[in-house]
């Protein structure tokens, strides 16, 4: 007997607001601006609906429709995932973000390849050592890590608040939305993927962190005016960094 079974990726996302510096322009005061990590994992839902039928049309009809299904899984899948050129994946997320802005009434945000920079370690360094967090191992923070590696940028926020930190999002997403998994006596003789190609990765990623509302505050911030984007595939996962100032 062969059984076919549907399994959903996950996806999960960090958000880490503006987590550096914050001095009044006097220097009498100083503030370190220390948030929580917040992570959230997400999961994509089914779409399948179990309806009754009390017709022989509606059996055909559904038939039919489930057959046009399989063939469009398995023309889509493939033994391994479409090829994801990184760079282009920071460019349409980046893209995609700005477009999100100016809908909301925001200005865009410019790309900074110093940012850009520390992203890609970040995420660089989240996919070789296998972990997800804002604080890196060595306990770094986004500040921390961006002003080890040079940056040293401020920002006048009012008359007496100088910003010299930056905020962060991070994504993990998965290269497939499903994998169907055929077992047969017990043992897996084959599994398809349903793979996401670029396209659908940025739109998973943006999408993912518009639905938490507190990455969607930080990404939607009026106090932010430039951003980098860093993308880093390994295996089957997609490591995203997002920093801004």
């Amino acid at each position: 007997m062969q059984q076919i079974w549907h399994e959903h990726a996950i996806s999960r996302l960090s958000a880490n607001n503006s987590n550096g510096t914050l001095s009044d322009r006097g220097g009498s005061k100083l503030l370190i601006a220390r948030f929580p990590d917040k992570d959230v994992s997400r999961f994509n839902q089914p779409l399948d609906t179990v309806l009754p039928f009390r017709t022989m049309q509606k059996i055909f009809l559904t038939l039919f429709i489930w057959l046009g299904f399989t063939q469009s899984i398995s023309a889509a899948s493939a033994d391994s995932p479409p090829p994801i050129d990184a760079a282009e994946l920071e460019r349409k997320i980046h893209q995609h973000i700005n477009r999100e802005r100016q809908i909301h009434g925001l200005a865009p945000l410019n790309g900074d390849e110093q940012l850009v920079a520390v992203a890609r370690n970040h995420s660089l360094d989240m996919a070789s050592h296998q972990f997800f967090n804002h604080v890196n191992l060595q306990g770094e923070y986004p500040s921390d890590r961006a002003q080890r590696q040079g940056w040293n940028q401020q920002k006048q926020i009012d008359p007496a608040t100088v910003a010299t930190g930056v905020a962060e999002n991070i994504f993990l997403a998965r290269l497939y939305d499903k994998v169907y998994t055929t077992k047969q006596d017990g043992r897996v003789i084959k599994k398809e993927y349903d793979w996401l190609d670029s396209g659908r990765l940025v739109r998973t990623i943006v999408q993912g962190w518009l639905n938490s509302p507190h990455h969607r505050k930080v990404m939607l911030s009026p106090q932010y005016d430039r951003q980098g984007i860093g993308v880093v595939v390994s295996g089957y996962d997609v490591y995203v960094t997002e920093d801004l100032f």
